[in-house]
């Protein structure tokens, strides 16, 4: 990409991932990778919005439904990800769900959490592992 360049695809999201992990920029390509199915969830759900109790759209103030990104990215990465988070085929469940990576980018996209986490708080613990 050209220096003075700013404008990118997703293609070269992916990319960047990847040359992260062949660079051994672990906390830049996990950055990065949790992001995508921020933008995938929102492309393949765009009916999931934020609503009311009562069941009205919340909008936003181009008075358009807002994005319900939580469970467009849960939806998305339960669909389409999940399958490949298996250990084996034979598993009936994936290692990790999509509220599980959801947590994972919150926190540590967000709270600077997620790895050495030192609160006895919370029974989930996540662990980068590279295979």
């Amino acid at each position: 990409m050209i220096q003075d360049n700013a404008s990118f695809t997703f293609l070269h999201r992916i990319e960047e991932v990847e040359l992260n992990i062949e660079d051994g920029r672990w906390q830049s390509a996990l950055a990065l990778a949790l992001t995508l199915p921020d933008i995938c969830g929102g492309i393949a759900f765009p009916e999931i919005v934020k609503r009311y109790r009562d069941g009205r759209a919340v909008l936003d103030r181009n008075q358009r439904p807002t994005r319900d990104v939580g469970n467009q990215y849960i939806r998305w990465f339960d669909t389409y990800a999940a399958p490949f988070f298996k250990v084996s085929a034979q598993d009936i469940s994936p290692y990790i769900c999509g509220e599980r990576c959801w947590q994972l980018r919150c926190e540590y996209l967000h709270q600077n959490k997620g790895f050495a986490n030192t609160e006895d708080n919370s029974s989930i613990r996540f662990h980068l592992g590279v295979n």
